[in-house]
């Protein structure tokens, strides 16, 4: 009998569990579709400017910025991923 008494319990933290998880992927979406517009633009305008070399400071000099940026505002860890090894300091 007391196990039927758990039962309600559990469904809710489920429940509770499942909707605090869904805002924090959207939060974290959102997030990074603050770093990709922020940073596609200052690229775009890098890259009309100068070219590849521009493009390729602003991935070296800026981007980490953005990312450490944002991680203060939003008190989330932000950064950059790609299949290759990033310097975790850089973001």
């Amino acid at each position: 009998m007391k196990n039927l008494r758990l039962v309600p319990i559990l469904l809710l933290s489920t429940l509770v569990s499942s909707a605090f998880a869904d805002e924090l992927t959207v939060a974290a979406r959102a997030t990074a579709s603050d770093l990709i517009q922020r940073l596609g633009a200052v690229l775009k305008k890098e890259m009309a400017a100068g070219g590849p070399d521009n493009a390729i400071a602003v991935c070296r000099d800026i981007a980490p910025g953005l990312a450490g940026e944002l991680s203060r505002k939003t008190g989330a860890r932000v950064s950059r991923v790609s299949l290759k090894t990033r310097n975790p300091l850089l973001g």
